[in-house]
């Protein structure tokens, strides 16, 4: 057990996290060879349970005529069964919003060949605006945004095309951006007229568009390399066999991570000796053991059946308290100002008050030695007057 606050009693539950991460020899060395194969798009997305997919209309120029969309009928035409597929492995959130004044990054060159403004691919890894579209910021600690991003040129850089390394056009125009999300360019006119309520009709091809590289950030296709041909699953994006696999890798995946953040969070209480564990830090650890020790019972007792799922639900509850524990306020705060950034900050206000105090000790010091050395000689002539 764990007594909360007490600080032997909690580097020890942290050192039960690292038992109860052990496996065999064998078990380590599958492990070892799956991460040289690649864990596809799940390690860049991150471990965590809860996956949200924001869907975001950015309109460019200055919005002459205000630009909305019908994507709540298509949403649950197009992205509905994918995301009740993916249910078992994530709790997973759809939004949408739309973000007017949406100027790019980079600046599109006029291709008078083309009839149209073009975008080489070598700068879109600039296309995020980051500065002007602060609003697509919403992952935090316990939920992963994947934002799908369906940008609306300006009337003035229309038509926008992408164009890719060969120097062909890319049709449609829309392009993955790993561990973000994806992007993809609707054409219109080039009279303000063009813009208006964007309708359900108009937003299912991009909406499939981007159902495709959910698929990819989730690493659902296969290798184009790869010998295995598989019937694609219409209904739900998902066929079942593509649904275990990313089960069985989320489940390995985010105990591995859980693991790997309370041994972080055990050397950083170590190596701060001044921190104080809180009673809710504490909580949240043996929360977190709790749910990994779960998430490799479940993981090992295959002939239950369904132990895949529990081992990825419990390995997610898991992560969730391992993260909340990691990233407490108290502990940022220890942190981000160690001991050597609060000496940094004091010593340049207590040096100049300390100075004249330690010169006038010193000063005092030397005074009381100068007597001392003056009293010795009176004594000693006292005392030969006495002898005599």
């Amino acid at each position: 057990g764990v007594v909360c606050g007490e600080r032997g009693e909690m580097s020890s539950a942290l050192v039960a996290a690292e038992v109860a991460g052990a496996t065999s020899e064998s078990q380590k060395k599958r492990r070892r060879r799956e991460q040289a194969e690649g864990d596809g798009g799940v390690r860049a997305l991150g471990e965590l349970p809860s996956l949200r997919l924001t869907l975001s209309l950015l309109v460019g120029g200055d919005a002459t005529r205000r630009t909305g969309w019908d994507v709540a009928e298509a949403a649950e035409e197009v992205l509905g069964p994918l995301a009740r597929r993916l249910r078992p492995v994530f709790n997973l959130s759809l939004d949408s919003q739309v973000l007017h004044f949406a100027d790019l990054a980079v600046t599109p060159e006029w291709d008078a060949t083309a009839g149209a403004y073009t975008l080489a691919s070598s700068t879109l890894s600039d296309f995020i605006n980051s500065k002007e579209w602060s609003q697509l910021d919403l992952t935090s600690s316990v939920t992963r945004t994947l934002h799908l991003l369906l940008y609306l040129p300006s009337p003035e850089t229309s038509p926008l095309h992408i164009i890719d390394a060969s120097g062909a056009r890319l049709v449609p125009g829309a392009f993955l951006i790993q561990g973000y999300g994806g992007v993809v360019v609707l054409e219109r006119g080039r009279t303000p007229e063009d813009a208006g309520t964007l309708d359900a009709a108009t937003l299912r091809a991009p909406l499939h568009t981007f159902a495709g590289q959910v698929r990819r950030q989730l690493g659902l296709d296969l290798p184009a390399s790869s010998l295995v041909r598989a019937l694609p699953d219409p209904a739900t994006g998902v066929p079942q066999w593509q649904l275990s696999a990313l089960v069985r890798k989320m489940a390995r995946v985010r105990m591995a991570s859980a693991a790997q953040t309370l041994r972080t969070l055990k050397n950083l209480i170590e190596d701060i000796p001044n921190m104080v564990i809180r009673d809710e830090i504490a909580s949240q650890v043996v929360g977190a053991i709790s749910h990994l020790e779960r998430a490799h019972e479940a993981w090992s007792s295959q002939e239950e059946g369904g132990g895949f799922e529990a081992a990825a639900a419990a390995a997610g509850k898991a992560i969730s308290a391992s993260e909340q524990a990691f990233f407490d306020p108290s502990i940022l705060s220890l942190l981000y100002f160690p001991d050597d950034h609060k000496m940094a900050v004091y010593i340049p206000y207590f040096v100049p008050v300390l100075l004249p105090v330690l010169m006038a000790v010193a000063k005092e010091v030397q005074q009381l030695a100068g007597k001392g050395r003056r009293g010795v000689p009176s004594s000693a002539g006292s005392d030969k007057e006495k002898t005599a």
